[in-house]
């Protein structure tokens, strides 16, 4: 069985980069960007190339779930009780309904789920 670390690994390696910063950086990474999040994302999708994916904690993700960024989420759960942290999501004024489309366990212990948002109707 792959391990969850060696799956992400190996799915990513090829993948070209780009980063985000709100502060200084170096310019050991040229792909950084510190141009607003919605308009990166925009100049990204111009590009030839499949999916983005958004890897980051809690203040990036709420800032593209904001903006409505984000079609698919991610996440990879650890076994681990630590009673206390970040939330994953903020607060937020608008519920955002996702549909569950994969689950996938490695190890027997980290558990990968994959949803989409969901279609609303009304």
């Amino acid at each position: 069985m792959m391990t969850a670390f060696a799956s992400c690994a190996q799915l990513t390696s090829a993948w070209r980069r780009s980063g985000a910063s709100t502060t200084p950086v170096g310019v050991w990474w040229a792909g950084v960007s510190s141009t607003a999040p919605a308009d990166e994302v925009s100049r990204l999708k111009q590009q030839p190339g499949k999916d983005l994916v958004l890897f980051g904690g809690a203040d990036i993700a709420s800032t593209f779930m904001r903006l409505g960024l984000i079609d698919e989420y991610r996440l990879f759960v650890h076994p681990v009780a630590l009673g206390g942290g970040t939330p994953l999501f903020p607060a937020t004024d608008e519920r955002v309904k996702l549909t569950l489309v994969e689950a996938r366990t490695f190890d027997a212990a980290v558990v990968h789920l994959r949803y989409q948002k969901a279609n609303e109707t009304r």
